[in-house]
Formats: structure tokens, sequence, C-alpha cells
């Protein structure tokens, strides 16, 4: 890794890197520095109301940093960097629960990790919360919920939720101490290794290339590479993991110490296997760095929604007083120039719904394989190829028909949904066949020509689109079955 002496050795430094801080020495103050100094004194000392000196000085700083303009640049207390530190190992006092939004605002418990708090007091994977300590999260965005469930490690939190059709019940759970690792693999079977990487800490990569060596001898048809929720971390890491996965071609541009731009290139000692990257709108930054590079380079497609569009680096800098400030040092750019800043990396094939994303990489890998989707009527869950769904609408019936939502099936088995603005029609593939539905008319067509169907068998409600079973059934050439309880859906 012909790039690592530059990115070691520049304005960055191992402190962006690592999250070791660099110290700021005392230097000569100048007039500005000096009014600075002289404003603190005269409030700290004449003001009638005699102000706590550390409430002004925290105010100076808030002042100085809303001037940048720049969300990401901070200054933390010893503690709060300690915090930060930890949480890029993924080391944090929770319980134990990964949460995701569902479509209809609900939080949903995705998964709950082994051993932790949350699995000893009985909560599980599929489970809603509607409150956290009495106050309402449906609706909320994860970034405000998660910090809700965290807490002081010991003290208590008290959870409602809901699971399945059964009525609101309550559970207390008590916070600890969570070390998780930062990456997480298995075996998907058919030669396909899933390896999830949560966030970007120091020994994320020795983490990563120690779970890839267990995968790799089963997963000749390649590895899917999760990044969804991953805020980023360090930089390094993120390199050496998309280094590997690239022979030649440029990963990033960065700016040395005299501003000139420096393109960090792939040395040739990478793999060739396939990849397929997931990503959501909490990809950001490092993970945006991982992602951009082997999507530019054309050696994986981004599966999911638009990423957060973080293209600045941080460097924290440890000042005397102890406290850290966490600067934005450098703009990077793509291997093409382009900048994700405020805009993100756009995914080849978009799908919406969380829980059919990792069928969507697997399609990329194992494009020629039959897909089985059975849904509950009643909604809420469902099984993709043998897992277990949680975010399921719920199916309509019309005069004693079966409609089905057409975004969530056809995303489920890997296909993206194209809205067509000027046709008033959605578009998406279906057993490589280009099937156009429009709205204003009900009109279904499949390879451009018209099924026939009545317009009844298109319905929008509350701005969902569903389609009958019917003539979904004709677009796959059978394949349909229903019972009661459930509508089973096969596809090529």
């Amino acid at each position: 890794m012909r790039w690592k002496p530059f990115l070691i050795s520049s304005t960055l430094s191992l402190a962006l890197l690592f999250g070791q801080a660099g110290v700021v020495a005392a230097e000569t103050v100048d007039p500005q520095e000096h009014t600075l100094l002289e404003l603190y004194r005269l409030i700290v000392d004449r003001h009638y109301t005699h102000p706590d000196r550390d409430k002004v000085l925290q105010g100076a700083i808030k002042g100085m940093l809303e001037v940048l303009q720049d969300p990401f640049s901070s200054y933390m207390t010893p503690d709060e960097y300690a915090a930060f530190i930890k949480a890029l190992d993924n080391q944090y006092a929770g319980i134990g629960t990964q949460l995701n939004s569902a479509k209809t605002g609900e939080i949903l418990i995705t998964e709950v990790y082994d051993n932790s708090p949350a699995q000893r007091a009985g909560l599980q994977a599929g489970d809603r919360i509607l409150t956290v300590d009495g106050q309402a999260v449906t609706g909320k965005q994860i970034d405000s919920v998660a910090p809700l469930v965290r807490g002081k490690a010991g003290t208590e939190t008290v959870l409602t939720i809901m699971r399945g059709s059964v009525g609101p019940q309550t559970i207390k759970v008590k916070r600890e101490e969570i070390s998780l690792p930062t990456v997480t693999a298995k075996d998907m079977g058919n030669g396909v290794g899933y390896l999830r990487i949560l966030t970007f800490g120091g020994n994320t990569s020795r983490e990563f290339f120690t779970e890839y060596d267990k995968l790799i001898a089963t997963s000749p048809n390649g590895i899917l590479l999760d990044l969804r929720g991953n805020g980023g971390g360090s930089v390094l890491s993120a390199l050496e993991i998309a280094d590997h996965f690239l022979t030649s071609g440029t990963m990033l541009v960065l700016h040395d110490e005299s501003g000139e731009t420096q393109e960090i290139k792939a040395d040739e000692l990478g793999t060739d296997i396939p990849v397929a990257i997931l990503v959501d709108q909490h990809t950001a930054s490092a993970s945006e760095m991982l992602a951009g590079a082997l999507q530019q380079n054309g050696r994986a497609k981004l599966i999911g929604t638009q990423t957060y569009g973080k293209g600045t680096m941080q460097e924290p800098i440890t000042l005397q007083s102890g406290g850290v400030l966490k600067l934005s040092v450098d703009a990077w750019a793509l291997g093409d120039g382009s900048s994700i800043q405020e805009v993100g990396l756009t995914p080849d094939i978009r799908l919406t719904f969380p829980s059919v994303m990792v069928n969507g990489g697997l399609n990329q890998l194992l494009p020629k394989r039959e897909q089985t989707l059975t849904l509950q009527r009643s909604g809420g869950s469902g099984e993709l190829n043998g897992v277990r769904l949680l975010d399921v609408p719920a199916l309509l019936t019309k005069q004693g028909q079966d409609f089905l939502p057409l975004r969530y099936v056809v995303e489920a088995f890997g296909s993206e949904v194209k809205w067509l603005p000027e046709a008033s029609a959605v578009q998406f593939s279906l057993e490589n066949q280009t099937v156009r539905v429009q709205l204003r008319t009900g009109t279904v067509s499949v390879n451009d020509k018209d099924l026939r169907l009545q317009s009844s068998e298109v319905h929008v409600e509350n701005g969902v689109t569903y389609l009958s079973s019917r003539a979904l059934d004709l677009i796959l050439g059978g394949g349909i079955q229903a019972t009661d309880r459930t509508i089973t859906i096969r596809a090529d």
C-alpha cells in the first residue's frame, strides 16, 4: 500500500486516522488573540453578575465554531472525547439492540445482541417500540431515538412495545456497558459471504481481514459488503479495505500541506472477487470513501438509498486544558475529482425497504436463482427466501380481489421501481421483462406489450400503488399461490 506514507505523514496525521489527538503548544499572542483574551477577562472580572468562567469560555468556543457554519467541527470535553473514541470502536452504554425505522414511521428492533440486557429482558427482533421512558418515538428519526435508549450504565429505561398483534406491553431494561465488534460476518450460502462494517474504529481493518479470511474459502461467488448505518471513522481503515478490492485506479483525492491535490491510488495486489455494497442515508464519511472508490472504479454496485454526503475530514486536536477540538482540515474528493459534500453517493439500484436490501445485494452476485416471497395478509411480517421480513406493508382486498404493494414486492426481488413523471407511470424489471404501469389509466405493459387488463387491476391508496395478484400472476406467467392467511409469489 504505497499510499500510506503520504497519508500518515500529511497534515491529516495519525490523529485523524486513529483518533489520537495532536497537542497545540502555546504560541506568541497576536493582536486579535489579545483582544479575545482581554474581552474574556473583562467579562468574568467586571460584569456585575460575575459569570461563571467556564460558561463564558464555552460560549466563546461556541461562537467561534458557529462562524465556520460547519456541523462537523466541534469542541469536546475530555470525557466527551473519550466517549467519541469508544463509539468509533462500537463501545457504549445501552441495552444491546439494533434499531431501524419502518416505512410506517414505527421504530423496529431488527436485532437483539446475544447476552445483552435487551435479550435478558425478553426483547425480540420484530418488536416495535412505541415509547422510550414515556416519550413517543413513532415517526422520529433513528438518530434521535438511539440516544434515548442509550444512557449511563446501571440506569434503567422503560420501553413500550408492540409484538405482532398483541397489545402494548411495557418492558424495563437496565443499561450496561456494551462492547461489540466493528465487523460482523456470515456465510450466506451459495458461495457468498456477508461482511458488515458498523463503524471504522482503530481495530476495524484488523477485524475485517480476520473475518474476510474465514469467509473467502467458501465465498467464490462474491462478498456482500454492508455499510448501512456506518457514519465513518478511521480513514486509514476504510482505504485499506478499499485497496484490497482494487488492483488499479484512484481511490481518493486529498490535499497536502501546500494545498496541492494528491491522488491516493490503489496498488496492484488486490483481489478480483465480485463485490456488492449496501448503503443507506446513514452511510457517511469514511464509509462513502470506501463505497465511492469501489463504485467509481467499476468494482462494485451500490444497492440502497442515497448516502449522507460528508466530504470533509476532521482532525482531533488536544488543547492545553485537556479538551479536544475536532476541526475540519480538508475537503476530499472521489477519484474523478467530484465532491459528495451534501450530495452523497447515488446507488446503482435504489431500494427503499431496509429488510429487502440484503436480498437485493445477493441478486447482484447470484442473478440466476429462484426466489420465493410470502406475505401475511394482515401485514407486518413475511418471509423472503426463508428469511423473516419485519417491515411488510398490509395487503388490500377490494371487491374480493387481492392487491399487493407494488414497490415492496418488486424491491423484494431486488429490482428498482422507477417513477416516470412525464408518463405518470412506474417502471421496473421482473424475470428479465420490463414492466410499465400507467397510474392514470391502469394500463400494464410487459416489454411494450399491453396486457389489456381492466383499470381496476391497479389501485392507489394513501400514496401507495397496489397491483392485483391476478395482474402480477400474468406478468410472471404464473407462480402466485393464495391462502386465507398468506400470498406466496415465486419468481426466477
